[in-house]
């Protein structure tokens, strides 16, 4: 099932087992394989450890990865931009973790489309932190949620934890604008606190 498969059943010491093994496939691979494949099993590695409540230990995962003003390749850039926000929010640490996700964002529409599902993770990411402010930017977080709600549902299935949590607030938002009983940031606000959930990667 994978490191990160055994993490998210809370079995550590299976998943670092299976970081090994596949470390040790990647080392009988050529060297510009190995290269390749260095920065993915990082990366699965660091979601490993979220799994498991370990965001610090994901961060010195992903640090060499990023280190300083060298950056990686533009294929891997977005997705430790995810992990790396997501952890740096589980250590509440708020300024950083938007920093890294809006650079994610910025990574994941480099390309263009088709965009992989983790960039709608990263949009209901920033949403979720939006959220925290007091004043949120409410176009911005319309358009945040409703990249998110077109494509979490389809890529992940309509019960995963994301799909179903950008689904609800989607409703929130537009029984507000409907009802004008109070602004859809107000009741997103309202809704994201009764269905408080980490963020996503």
């Amino acid at each position: 099932r994978g490191a990160r498969g055994w993490a998210v059943a809370g079995d550590a010491a299976r998943a670092e087992a299976e970081r090994q093994r596949a470390r040790q496939q990647a080392q009988r691979l050529p060297p510009a394989s190995q290269r390749a494949w260095h920065g993915p099993l990082e990366i699965g590695a660091a979601h490993a450890a979220l799994s498991l409540g370990q965001p610090a230990r994901a961060l010195a995962l992903l640090d060499p990865l990023w280190p300083g003003a060298e950056a990686p390749s533009a294929a891997v850039r977005p997705y430790i931009g995810l992990a790396r926000g997501v952890a740096l929010a589980r250590l509440q640490r708020r300024p950083e973790a938007l920093e890294w996700l809006q650079r994610a964002e910025r990574d994941f529409a480099a390309p263009g489309d088709p965009r992989p599902p983790q960039a709608a993770l990263v949009q209901l990411n920033l949403a979720l932190l939006a959220l925290q402010d007091r004043g949120p930017d409410a176009a911005a977080l319309t358009r945040r949620l409703d990249a998110a709600a077109r494509s979490l549902p389809v890529a992940y299935g309509p019960d995963h934890p994301a799909a179903r949590l950008v689904q609800v607030l989607a409703t929130a938002a537009r029984a507000a604008d409907a009802s004008g009983a109070e602004s859809p940031s107000a009741a997103l606000r309202r809704v994201a606190g009764a269905h408080r959930h980490p963020l996503f990667f």
